[in-house]
C-alpha cells in the first residue's frame, strides 16, 4: 500500500513538472533573453539598463545616443532634424 501511494505521488509530481515546463511560452522570463509575442504596456514607464535611461508614462525619454530612420511631427514639415542647447541656435534657424 505504501509503495502504491509513493508511486502515485511520484507520478503526480512528474505530471506537475511536465505542466510547468509547458507553460514557459506563456510568460516572459527575466533570467534569460526572451521575446514577447504581443503588445506590452508599461503604465508607469520603463527603465533601460542600470543607468539613467528611461521612458516615463508621459512619453518623455532619456537616451544616451539616438538614431532615427525618420522623424515626423504635426508641428513641422521637411526632412532631417537638429538639436541645440537652449539659446544656441545657429544663425538663420528659428
Amino acid at each position: 500500500m505504501h509503495a502504491n501511494t509513493a508511486q502515485r505521488v511520484g507520478n503526480a509530481f512528474l505530471s506537475l513538472l511536465g505542466y510547468v515546463g509547458n507553460i514557459g511560452d506563456n510568460f516572459l522570463r527575466k533570467d534569460v533573453a526572451d521575446t514577447a509575442r504581443g503588445l506590452i504596456t508599461f503604465l508607469k514607464g520603463i527603465h533601460i539598463g542600470s543607468g539613467p535611461y528611461c521612458i516615463d508614462a508621459d512619453g518623455h525619454a532619456v537616451f544616451g545616443d539616438t538614431t532615427a530612420e525618420s522623424l515626423a511631427s504635426a508641428d513641422f514639415e521637411g526632412c532631417g532634424w537638429q538639436v541645440h542647447a537652449v539659446g544656441s541656435r545657429p544663425h538663420g534657424v528659428g
